[in-house]
């Protein structure tokens, strides 16, 4: 596998980890993910200026039930564990921006999906 470093320290960080992911024999799944969550950061960098809903743990509960999805159908979906998403449900722990923004995605296309039924 051929990486392009590139000048963006973060970029070039998020690259190195990818290396040793690859390097290391993970597999395809768990780099993918991991680009997943290094992408999304990368949008919430740009993104940070634009307003969003701030997710709370009622908010998060509410979504989850509406599109009738598990904890651990959420947390699949998010890239967390099932654990995380009780306590994000709790208010035990706190959406970060990255995470945020994430469900703002997740909610718009999952209310196009619903619209087209």
């Amino acid at each position: 596998m051929t990486i392009q470093m590139y000048r963006d320290p973060l970029i070039a960080y998020q690259q190195s980890i990818f290396k040793n992911l690859v390097n290391k024999g993970f597999s395809g799944d768990c780099i993918l993910n991991c680009i997943v969550h290094f992408l999304l950061d990368k949008l919430t960098l740009l993104a940070y200026n634009i307003s969003m809903k701030t997710w709370g743990p009622k908010d998060i509960r509410d979504f989850r039930k509406r599109f009738n999805l598990t904890q651990k159908e959420l947390a699949e979906l998010i890239g967390v564990t099932r654990n995380y998403v009780y306590l994000l449900e709790r208010g035990v722990r706190k959406p970060g921006k990255t995470l945020q923004l994430f469900f703002e995605c997740l909610e718009r296309d999952l209310k196009e999906k619903e619209k087209g039924r």
